[in-house]
């Protein structure tokens, strides 16, 4: 109501909540290839935190766990009936990294997971532009 003061400690407990609802009206009315691409990001900025961390003597592993957890949600978006090879070849592509990343877990590398971060930035460059080209 006007002229009420306003409640500092609801507001901070009202912002996560209104966080997760944008970040799910988001992705519930983003196009395919526009949550691929965010994926990507994501996965992408995961690497970067692991080889940070190493770099800095801190654990990665939580890193690397969430870069394969991403990879797992961006096996789901491939469309084997609408695209058959890159599907095959990208699913290929997820195994095999998501393969690395388990042997690497526990004490990962960072020349493997700049490898694959070099991956990824190519691939999501590649979706960025399929996205230019569909919209």
């Amino acid at each position: 109501m006007a002229g009420e003061p306003i409640d500092l400690e609801e507001l901070r407990r009202l912002r996560p909540r209104v966080s997760d609802l944008y970040l799910r009206t988001r992705v519930l009315t983003a196009q395919p290839v526009r949550l691929v691409i965010e994926l990507y990001d994501a996965a992408i900025l995961s690497l970067e935190k692991a080889i940070r961390a190493l770099e800095t003597g801190a654990a990665a592993s939580a890193q690397v766990t969430r870069t394969i957890q991403i990879v797992c949600e961006l096996d789901l978006f491939l469309d084997f009936q609408r695209s058959p090879d890159a599907s095959r070849a990208l699913a290929d592509v997820y195994e095999h990294v998501q393969t690395i990343l388990a042997e690497e877990c526990a004490d990962p590398s960072r020349a493997t997971l700049r490898q694959i971060l070099g991956w990824f930035r190519k691939l999501r460059e590649v979706w960025a532009v399929t996205r230019r080209r569909v919209t």
